[in-house]
Order: C-alpha cells, then structure tokens, then sequence
C-alpha cells in the first residue's frame, strides 16, 4: 500500500446544508410588537428559510420537501408539501443561487391558522425543523378576516371576543408566553 492514498469514505450525504436563517418581513405581517415575531406569519405573507450547502454537486431542487403537522383540539392534520406544488393551502418554492438555498414557505389566504411544525427533508432525510403559528391577516383583502378601517376592526373584536379565546386556548405547541401576550392584548387578538 506503499504511496497509495485512502480516502474516508462518507456515509451521510454529499451534500450538507448549514447555517439555517429564517427571515419574515415584520413590518408586512405587522408583527413587530410580538414576542417571538420571527416564527409568527401572516395568511398571504411568505417565509424564507435560507441555508448554505456544501458537497461536491448541487442540491437536486425536486427532492426537497416539507412534512407539516397541525394539531386543533385532539385532530392531528399531517400532511407533505413538495418543491413548487400546494398541500392544504400552503405553497413550497426552492431555489438554489450562490450556494444558498432558498425555501419560500407561503400560506394562502384560506390557510387554516394555528401552530404547524414544518420539517424540511432533501430526499428522506429530515434537514431541519421550525415551529410556525400562522395568523390570520385583516390587512390582505383576500383574507376572510379582511377590514378595511379602524372602525370595522373594532366591532369586529366585541363581536368574536369570546371566540378568540376558545380558539387561542385550543392551540397547541405554541410558545406559553406568545399564547399569553395574545391573551392580555385584545388589540392584537383581534389581529388572529
């Protein structure tokens, strides 16, 4: 074995993804006074989870996909989302430019609200994980909740009042402490 080299031989992947980013545009979701404004969405506004891949070729855009679960009262809804295609009212795009890989994650205006956990697969192996609560959004005129002034938003709150706390307190897996500002901030549970 004189003057031969020997090269490990990788088991995983040729391809690892690293340095995992999430970016919301706050001000578009009108979410900036929440805490933990960056895992919350609003219905028509997007997601994007950047990351970095390393490995000898490119990422193969079709293999990603997105397994998200949903959980209202005791139903458990799971379901998969695959690259440029919708499940459930929810819209998968990935791109690749730069080394950097883009997942665009964009809830319609008919999405169900509430706390998903999306895992994100390249092929069958589960790359990440992130816990989204998806809202309703009075500002997108496509929304069911749409409502064009102040005073509509009023009347709006003293007449769902009490469904907003039935729903809210329904949720599960989102955070305690966001469920408990929404809870003492009428203002912004008229926003749900």
């Amino acid at each position: 074995m004189l003057g031969e080299q020997i090269y490990p031989i990788y088991q995983g992947f040729p391809i690892q993804f690293v340095h995992f980013k999430i970016w919301i545009d706050v001000e578009k979701n009108r979410t900036g006074d929440y805490p933990y404004a960056h895992k919350v969405v609003r219905r028509g506004n997007s997601v994007t989870i950047y990351c970095k891949y390393v490995g000898p070729i490119e990422p193969e855009l079709h293999k990603f996909s997105i397994s998200a679960q949903f959980k209202y009262r005791e139903s458990f809804f799971n379901f998969m989302i695959y690259n440029n295609s919708a499940a459930r009212n929810l819209h998968l795009e990935c791109q690749s430019r730069d080394g950097m890989i883009n997942i665009i994650l964009t809830p319609s205006e008919r999405a169900a609200v509430g706390s998903y956990v999306f895992d994100i697969y390249y092929g069958c192996t589960c790359i990440y994980s992130i816990d989204l609560t998806i809202l309703f959004n009075p500002y997108f005129e496509r929304d069911s909740t749409y409502l064009p002034s102040e005073e509509h938003l009023k009347k709006y709150l003293e007449s769902k009042r009490l469904a907003f706390y039935d729903n809210f307190e329904n949720i599960s897996r989102s955070n305690h402490l966001f469920v408990l500002f929404l809870k003492k901030n009428l203002k912004h549970l008229s926003m749900l």
